[in-house]
């Protein structure tokens, strides 16, 4: 399907998991380079430190170096889904994906963006600690808070709430979204260990191998793009289907 088409039909009248996937991959292969040149950027800090300075998985939190390269990737991660959201939506509504713009409406709102990752991300863990079901369902709640944030440019708790709203009525078909989404990548980081490793995982005091390292960060390039555009696309689909508006109107509802 075209662009054309894309922004000229009629939204489905509710959520549906296939269609979601389906707009996903056309967006992703419309702009693949674009998605790559970005996780691309996203993923090499990570990448030279963990080669350059390797750590186990053990001292991780036992060192400044650990913290420093953990936070440093979440900061990396928010900004890249973020940029990735935006650009998704841009060519939902048949107008160009351009990295620099996606920057801009990311960097000028990245403190919200920040704050509601850090405060989705608390209630979740604490929603699975404390009875793990509450997490799972608070995860469905705010699935796509991102891509609220950076395109509607609201603040923190407009973010989340938005989210709460328009996952409403949908969260069991978000549930199973998710389960897809994060499932697949789990494979994939399984059968990477099963090449390089033997199946084993990373032991807690050993550093991971050059070998190991590279071909996760080639899977993530790859995989963490297309499982953002899902997000942004469900975002879309989500917010047309709960509001009744046509995909042609959101050329200008979104202006």
């Amino acid at each position: 399907m075209s662009q054309e088409a894309s922004v000229t039909t009629r939204a489905p009248s509710s959520f549906r998991i296939g269609s979601a996937l389906s707009l996903a991959w056309e967006v992703y292969a419309r702009n693949f380079l674009k998605l790559v040149a970005i996780a691309v950027a996203a993923q090499v800090p990570i990448y030279l430190v963990s080669v350059l300075s390797p750590l186990s998985p053990q001292m991780t939190f036992r060192t400044a170096q650990g913290w420093l390269v953990l936070l440093l990737g979440l900061l990396i991660a928010a900004i890249h889904q973020g940029m990735v959201s935006y650009g998704a939506h841009e060519d939902l509504v048949h107008k160009p994906f351009e990295i620099g713009a996606a920057f801009r409406a990311v960097s000028g709102n990245l403190l919200a963006l920040l704050g509601s990752w850090l405060i989705a991300g608390v209630l979740i863990e604490i929603g699975i600690i404390l009875f793990f079901v509450p997490g799972i369902i608070i995860a469905c709640m705010l699935f796509i808070t991102t891509p609220v944030c950076v395109t509607e440019q609201r603040g923190v708790f407009d973010s989340l709430g938005r989210s709460k709203e328009l996952t409403k009525g949908n969260r069991w078909k978000i549930l199973a979204l998710m389960l897809l989404l994060y499932g697949i990548p789990a494979l994939i980081g399984f059968l990477i260990s099963l090449l390089f490793l033997g199946g084993r995982i990373v032991a807690s005091y050993a550093a991971p191998s050059y070998a190991f390292i590279t071909a996760t960060t080639l899977a993530q390039i790859l995989v963490s793009s297309f499982v953002t555009v899902v997000v942004a696309t469900s975002y879309f689909l989500l917010r047309t289907a709960k509001e009744g508006v046509d995909i042609s109107q959101l050329t200008t509802v979104f202006d």
